[in-house]
């Protein structure tokens, strides 16, 4: 049995998504460490969730030194309608503390300096970030790499092109 390489079955997957579906809106481009926070909001919760303690986060904390130094029920308390707050507020605020005592500031901008394989394992050895939000996060400046989770992977894997009269 011929299979197609990889690359191309995803060419052929995502040229039928954009006949089927159209160009999709562009996703709101943040700086890398808003990537990440908005990553971990995301995590075991809905997109809508997501950004609504996003939003509510930044709202109430305009700059992340603000989230840095708020108590943890406080940004708990900020992101609560995201799921799991009392999770992600610690790792959260552990990440912003780790950032700025070994970079000095916080910011993640040197990330999209690091090839693929160093902005990985930079990012899956902080607190509380595997590999799939490292993916996430590093997706927006380090192409072509995106996360694939158990929900995409099976659909990837076995589309198989089909001509017209067989849709």
């Amino acid at each position: 049995m011929h299979r197609e390489p990889a690359a191309t079955l995803a060419m052929q997957l995502y040229q039928a998504l954009l006949e089927h579906y159209g160009v999709p809106e562009p996703k709101e481009q943040r700086d890398p460490l808003s990537e990440l926070v908005m990553t971990i909001l995301s995590q075991n919760t809905s997109d809508t969730n997501t950004a609504r303690a996003y939003a509510e986060l930044r709202r109430r904390y305009p700059t992340w030194e603000q989230v840095r130094t708020a108590s943890d029920e406080e940004v708990a308390n900020a992101i609560r309608m995201g799921g799991l707050a009392n999770v992600k507020a610690p790792r959260i605020k552990r990440i912003l503390d780790d950032l700025l005592q070994e970079r000095g500031e916080l910011s993640l901008d040197f990330v999209g300096d690091l090839d693929t394989a160093e902005a990985r394992r930079y990012l899956e050895g902080m607190h509380g970030v595997g590999p799939k939000t490292a993916v996430a996060c590093c997706s927006f400046a380090i192409p072509p790499v995106m996360p694939v989770d158990t929900h995409v992977h099976p659909v990837g894997a076995s589309y198989r092109p089909h001509s017209r009269t067989q849709r």
